[in-house]
């Protein structure tokens, strides 16, 4: 594989392996044993123990990528590694291509043909712990996926998503592209292109299929998928086409070929007086094995804003139409289905929706005037008015010619990078707003309970953001655009990975200076209000634990009976409940100490352990300098002791460091995910004792901390 020297995060690594502390007595008479030499992460600047965490140093470029873990168990060749795919182009209009370790993006034929075949595309990388990256692509050198020359397929391949069919063994990918103009040429072998002087009017949906998941794909053809069947075993619609042509159909009688859109929505649903483009293709199995393709109704002619749909499959490559449902529409809390109509086109037809408790108005639009006047008639001098809504009282504030419900916010007119989760019988449709250029692109969440058609129910801004920068207070100053994400699980521990902007205080660099790739996990947890939900612990720039798949290591803290002295005992479970705060929704969910405190993990059962964190809290005023000491008390000796330590139980760790890079003593802020880490040679212990004392400030004598983790096994 080709290593991207200039991509991989180049840390600094202590070696600490066979280095022992001295035995003995410390100064602080309470500290038994020997002095644990470790690796203070806080200690060294920009450094960090890469064996064991990360960083997010934003160093690979790309955007609205899809991830997926491809187990040993399922291919011993393949299997043990993260694969990631990202946007890119084909050479015949604006391509992407790598060049000494950097994608580039062409800016005419030539360029691109001179540095890649005219064929390639999709990017594709992989990775053990998703921070270092190799291109793997099977097609050119790293691309993953291969056009022919007569493709239908010119330019744009966007936010494409890989999902496996266990059923027949192969990787599906789906993603948008724009075609070829083919103008006035729409006929049996070319069935796209409409004419349109707009690009955005040509987008369409291109299935591939490869039997690994570094490709190469193809594009799907009927007669290869549907390879096998008997006349008998053809659906009607398969039969009528092959009678006529003699050739297999998709399970709507459409003859799949890679000269023509595997969905062209206008095409298709027989629409004649509308553009129906499509973006943002993401899908999902169900428990029971159906799946379900999300995908954006993007901006084109008579249509000036993104929206989001789903539809039910037939299989890997056949939609069923029926089932087209509107799941998202800019500023509306939900949208329903009800006396739509059943038809493929009723069910295409926008305007037919009915739409549902608005908060946030544009001056222009035709629907919500009778809430509009309500607002009017009870606007106060300050700009807010409250008046009923479908649940009770509801306030509203007028900035500009927009009304927005309190606790909202305005979405513009793009919802976008559809991703669904299921948590119990729970799905949830995670999505974009407002533009990748806008700081606040991020992740978040909508939910439909028991109906993986909806209708979908939005989310204040928090809960609703999953990954998110911030609001009011707690705005995080070093990440931006967090949006249009993709989520991964393995090995018990969920993770989003997302894009983040080059410079986080002017998003629009972004679309010249590209976005970067960033991830960090999510935890399901319970809202008080709305149930079942998904936070993300960031979007962090600072460091934490690389994934249990690739170390070997889980945190332990949630095993161990926590104590604590000199505290507010109802925060005592915030300790270890594998969740720290990043957005003031969360702010009560630390543990606060009334100043010095001495922190008490037992452990029933002995863990090995290699590594601690201490996270701080996003409170400036209340935020700890550092931790005075760790106390451990191990059950038996480690393999890399020598005589001098072997039959001592106990160690210990003093003055760990926390980075004065994650404090900005100006703003009074303090950084997203930063907590005081060391790591050390394995040790098995059955107690840890932590003591904090020191603060940042001593403008109040309160310490708050908002979790422990202990990598351990």
């Amino acid at each position: 594989m080709k290593i991207l020297k200039s991509i991989l995060s180049i840390i600094c690594v202590a070696s600490f392996l066979l280095i022992t502390g001295c035995a003995g007595q410390s100064a602080d008479d309470s500290l038994k044993g020997f002095s644990l030499a470790h690796y203070d992460a806080s200690a060294e600047g920009d450094a960090l123990d890469s064996k064991y965490f990360y960083r997010n140093d934003l160093n690979l470029i790309g955007g609205d990528a899809d991830i997926e873990w491809v187990p040993e168990e399922r291919d011993p060749e393949y299997g043990g590694y993260y694969y990631l795919y990202t946007s890119g182009n084909v050479a015949n209009g604006m391509n992407t291509y790598w060049k000494d370790g950097k994608p580039h993006s062409a800016d005419s034929r030539e360029e691109a043909a001179f540095n890649i075949d005219n064929k390639a595309s999709l990017t594709c990388l992989r990775s053990k712990d998703m921070n270092d990256w190799e291109l793997c692509g099977a097609v050119n050198n790293g691309f993953s996926a291969y056009f022919e020359s007569d493709s239908w397929v010119r330019t744009h391949c966007w936010a494409p998503e890989v999902i496996y069919d266990a059923n027949s063994g192969k990787y599906y990918m789906y993603f948008n592209a724009i075609s070829y103009d083919n103008y006035g040429e729409i006929n049996e072998e070319t069935r796209y292109g409409n004419g349109s002087s707009n690009f955005y009017d040509t987008f369409y949906l291109c299935i591939m299929e490869s039997s690994t998941p570094v490709g190469p794909f193809v594009q799907v053809e009927s007669e290869s998928y549907y390879a096998g069947l008997t006349y008998e075993e053809m659906n009607d619609a398969q039969k009528a086409t092959y009678d006529k042509t003699g050739k297999l159909s998709n399970l709507n009688g459409k003859i799949l070929t890679h000269r023509n859109p595997t969905v062209n929505f206008t095409y298709d649903l027989g629409l004649e007086d509308e553009i129906f483009s499509v973006i943002d293709f993401s899908p999902f199995f169900d428990d029971d094995g159906t799946l379900y393709l999300s995908f954006v109704r993007h901006i084109s002619t008579g249509h000036d804003h993104n929206c989001m749909w789903i539809m039910r499959m037939k299989d890997m490559v056949t939609p069923d139409f029926e089932t087209l449902t509107m799941t998202g529409q800019c500023n509306y809390e939900y949208v329903t289905d009800e006396n739509v109509g059943d038809t493929a086109i009723e069910r295409a037809n926008e305007d037919a929706y009915t739409l549902h408790n608005c908060f946030a108005i544009p001056s222009n639009a035709e629907y919500g005037q009778d809430i509009r006047e309500k607002l009017e008639a009870a606007k106060q001098p300050d700009g807010f008015a409250t008046i009923e809504g479908e649940d009770g009282p509801e306030t509203w504030q007028k900035n500009s010619q927009t009304w927005t419900k309190v606790g909202w916010e305005d979405e513009g007119n793009i919802n976008e990078g559809p991703h669904m989760w299921k948590i119990g019988n729970r799905y949830l449709y995670m999505y974009s707003p407002r533009g990748f250029a806008d700081q606040n692109y991020d992740a978040r969440q909508s939910y439909s309970d028991g109906d993986p058609l909806g209708p979908y129910h939005k989310l204040p801004t928090m809960p609703g953001a999953v990954m998110s920068r911030g609001f009011n207070d707690y705005v995080n100053q070093y990440m931006s655009g967090t949006g249009h994400h993709a989520m991964v699980e393995v090995d018990g521990e969920l993770y989003c990975i997302y894009y983040a902007h080059a410079d986080p205080f002017d998003g629009f660099s972004s679309v010249t200076d590209g976005r970067f790739y960033a991830f960090d996990r999510v935890v399901e947890y319970e809202d008080e209000t709305y149930g079942p939900l998904l936070a993300g612990l960031g979007p962090t720039q600072t460091v934490q634990p690389k994934p249990s798949s690739y170390t070997g290591l889980h945190n332990v803290a949630p095993q161990a009976t926590v104590t604590a002295t000199n505290c507010d005992e109802s925060t005592i479970k915030y300790l270890n409940d594998n969740f720290f705060v990043c957005h003031e929704y969360f702010a009560d969910k630390e543990f606060v100490a009334n100043g010095k405190t001495t922190i008490t993990l037992k452990f029933d059962k002995a863990v090995t352990i290699s590594g601690l964190m201490v996270y701080n809290t996003l409170d400036y005023k209340n935020a700890f300098s550092g931790i005075d000491s760790v106390q451990f008390k191990m059950t038996e000796a480690s393999d890399w002791m020598d005589d001098e330590h072997k039959d001592l139980r106990e160690c210990y760790i003093e003055n760990i460091g926390f980075s004065e890079d994650y404090i900005d003593t100006e703003m009074e802020k303090m950084r997203t995910g930063a907590a005081s880490v060391v790591s050390f040679n394995e040790i098995t212990v059955s107690e840890i004792k932590i003591t904090i004392s020191g603060k940042i400030t001593d403008r109040t004598p309160t310490i708050k901390i908002s979790d422990i983790v202990v990598l351990g096994k």
